[in-house]
């Protein structure tokens, strides 16, 4: 039991600093070229294709064991936890403490909503995907409850 939450947490934190490091570099490109368009696609786009890879790989793993739902809610709550911690330290640090890897500009009405897009990605990427997820496997339970019953 301790290998497999440390195992789902370790999981868990590499795919979070991935997607933070994606996040942070399409930042950097929009506050040096002045282009906001990359960064919206992108708060968007990762929680998505997160929800993808999870689907993917929920496929492969369960189409050899029967699904365990401790473990998927176990996955979840990890997936929670980690993402609400990384967001909100990385907003603190970006807009109330502007100490982090890419310096928001600050000052004048042009700049007042300037890293309000950090906690938006952060509850993109926390509450996004999980609710993806999860009416996913109330659409697989349902699909699998029906078939059986049939």
């Amino acid at each position: 039991m301790r290998e497999t939450i440390m195992k789902k947490m370790g999981i868990n934190v590499v795919a979070q600093m991935i997607a933070w490091g994606i996040f942070t570099l399409t930042d950097y490109y929009e506050e040096t070229t002045s282009n906001d368009c990359y960064e919206l696609i992108i708060c968007f786009a990762v929680p998505v294709v997160y929800f993808l890879f999870y689907l993917i790989f929920r496929r492969r793993i369960y189409d050899t064991v029967p699904v365990k739902w401790k473990e998927i809610a176990m996955f979840f709550g990890i997936w929670l936890v980690l993402g609400v911690s990384f967001g909100t330290v990385i907003t603190f640090m970006t807009c109330q403490w502007n100490n982090w890897i890419v310096h928001q500009d600050t000052g004048g009405w042009e700049h007042f909503l300037n890293g309000l897009e950090y906690p938006l990605f952060g509850f993109m990427l926390v509450v996004g995907f999980v609710i993806t997820a999860v009416l996913c496997e109330v659409v697989i339970g349902i699909v699998n409850y029906i078939k059986k019953k049939d």
